[in-house]
């Protein structure tokens, strides 16, 4: 998405194919000899899908991915399964696969259900956030100025 509209550059040899734009290459893939065959890398559609969460389950590049059904069981157990498996797929690009079903399978043995806990899983959790709390304001008061009080005990 990030090269959509660019003009690029594509050389292919036998084994694979690179494309380059302004002499940086941005993607190699291997070749693909079978006619009419399509091949998907999941994080080249990541960005246009965390766009459009709701396509997630309709997608070629995750419908080819061959993802574990476990993945699907899990995002479709949450109250909006479309951002759930956004997150779960955005976690497989950045940490793999393996990784990722390995924090699913340990949350799921906690019956911890929650996208949450495998992002602190996986070392990633969310940072704190910063609660701001209006009152009155109090300045802080430096006593060493004041007068002592004397007081007077009456019996």
């Amino acid at each position: 998405m990030k090269w959509s509209g660019k003009q690029v550059s594509v050389k292919a040899s036998g084994l694979e194919i690179k494309v380059y734009y302004r002499g940086e290459e941005i993607a190699n893939h291997p070749r693909c000899y079978q006619k009419n065959k399509t091949r998907y890398r999941l994080e080249h559609y990541l960005p246009l899908i965390e766009q459009r969460p709701r396509s997630v389950f309709h997608a070629r590049p995750v419908k080819e991915a061959n993802l574990p059904e476990q993945i699907y069981d899990f995002a479709r157990m949450h109250p909006n399964p479309d951002k759930t498996m956004v997150r779960l797929l955005r976690l497989m690009v950045d940490y793999g696969l393996d990784t990722v079903i390995t924090a699913v399978e340990q949350a799921q043995s906690k019956q911890q259900y929650s996208i949450d806990i495998i992002d602190f899983n996986l070392g990633n959790p969310k940072k704190s956030q910063v609660l701001t709390i209006s009152g009155p304001a109090v300045n802080p008061v430096d006593i060493r100025s004041m007068q002592p009080y004397h007081i007077n005990k009456l019996y």
